[in-house]
């Protein structure tokens, strides 16, 4: 009787440890700077879910600062995003100097690696992103700047609103992020 008395306590322990272990696979707290940030964007943001991440402390490095960096090590991949609400500047009206720029800081520049860039077409950007116009960009990263051997730079443009960049670092050559990325969506 009184093993009973124990194991039924005990059963409904490790069931509701399993549940907890669940849910925070799938729940990521971000900096209330970062909820500021979007909001001054106009963007939304969907955690991932089809892995675990958690946002690691690096927010900035010699390059740029970042606005929220997460991390999964089981897939060994990071994400790295970086918002710029729109200001009426120069830079503000012609995103593809400034997306050419970042690369020239983060990629490798080597005769042996090559930067393949994709215009995003107008239904992925306003069926995903309800951007005005998207580039990704896939390279080397440069040792100094990431100890992962790919990087793919997502960047998003809405007129009036903001650029926002995610640079996604990771190990496996077959990964695709554009395939997956659903991060992040302009407001209406």
């Amino acid at each position: 009787m009184m093993n009973k008395m124990i194991a039924v306590p005990a059963l409904i322990f490790l069931q509701l440890l399993a549940w907890s272990g669940l849910i925070s696979q799938k729940t990521i707290i971000y900096t209330y700077g970062f909820t500021e940030k979007l909001a001054a964007c106009h963007l939304d943001y969907y955690k991932p879910l089809e892995e675990w991440y958690h946002v690691s402390p690096k927010q900035q490095d010699s390059y740029m600062p970042y606005d929220l960096v997460i991390v999964n090590e089981d897939a060994e991949l990071e994400v790295r995003y970086a918002l710029r609400p729109y200001a009426d500047e120069a830079l503000d009206k012609v995103p593809h100097v400034e997306i050419m720029r970042l690369m020239q800081h983060i990629a490798v520049n080597d005769e042996n690696s090559d930067i393949r860039a994709l215009i995003l077409d107008e239904e992925t950007l306003r069926e995903r992103f309800n951007a005005d116009w998207g580039m990704c960009q896939y390279f080397i990263p440069k040792r100094s700047y990431s100890d992962m051997p790919f990087g793919t730079l997502i960047s998003l443009y809405a007129e009036g609103k903001a650029t926002a960049h995610a640079i996604v670092l990771y190990r496996d050559v077959a990964y695709d992020p554009l395939e997956k990325f659903y991060q992040l969506r302009f407001r209406e």
